[in-house]
Parts: structure tokens; sequence; C-alpha cells
């Protein structure tokens, strides 16, 4: 299962704000700097994580993005579904979602294996919070081999 890009920068960006923040609002031209993005795509992804209420902009010169709650209630899932294109409903069934009657056969063995895999991501993400990511990749590798999914 592969995560947009819009995704992947998000949960990027959202990681940059809690490490970077220290209570300070981070601008988004550091943001961009630092994850090596074009300011104008960092600006409408931070446009889209503000409006889902994740994070919230100061004005003026000390300005900036800082996140709405502590990074320990802020789950990986949240930002993909801020940010959530769900690309494999429509290329593999449209009717997975929806849960509507499948047009290949009455009975259609696909869905339950679509629902299970998104059902699993949804487990996993919402199970990981940004504080969590701040940890070092080894601490997190074992901390995802010891989940009980």
């Amino acid at each position: 299962m592969n995560f947009t890009a819009l995704q992947t920068n998000g949960l990027k960006l959202m990681l940059s704000i809690a490490q970077r923040s220290n209570g300070t609002p981070v601008q988004a031209p550091v943001l961009a700097e630092f994850e090596n993005l074009k300011v104008g795509y960092v600006g409408k992804i931070l446009f889209k994580l503000r409006t889902a209420g994740l994070i919230q902009a100061a004005r003026g010169k000390n300005g900036g993005y800082s996140l709405v709650r502590d990074g320990e209630e802020i789950s990986v899932f949240d930002v993909l579904k801020a940010l959530e294109v769900k690309e494999f409903d429509s290329h593999v069934c449209p009717n997975v979602r929806k849960n509507n009657p499948c047009a290949h056969s009455k009975d259609c063995g696909l869905r339950p294996v679509m629902q299970s895999i998104d059902n699993y991501i949804e487990t996993l993400t919402s199970s990981i919070s940004l504080t969590a990511l701040v940890q070092d990749e080894k601490e997190m590798v074992s901390r995802l081999q010891h989940m009980d999914l």
C-alpha cells in the first residue's frame, strides 16, 4: 500500500513542527528548507492540516505553525486522514468503501481483502503518535515488532 506524496510530506512536516516548535511557531519557509520542498507546496499542505484542526497558524514577525494539541494526542492516522486521497478505492473497485454490490459478482472476494487492509492500516497508524515518531529508528522498529495487531 502506497501513501500519496501529500500524505508522506504532510507527516514529515508535522514531525518537523513537533520537533522544532518548542512552544514557538515554525515558519513555512523554515519547514520548506528543512524538508527540501517548495514553499508553495508546503503552504498547501499546511493549509489542509490547519483546516483539519491539527495545527494552528500565528501571524506576524514571530508567527508560524504549531501543533494544536500535544504530539502524543495526534496520531499518524489523524495526519493521513487529513490529507487523504483513497487511490485504491477507485482503481480497484469503486464499491469497496461504499459497501455497494460488486459489479463483477454477487459474492465479491476482493471487498473483504481491501476492507481488511484498510482496517489494518487505520489500526496501526492510529496507535502511533507524533511523539512516538520522534524516537530513533531502532526504538520504532522494536515498538512495531511488539505491537499486537
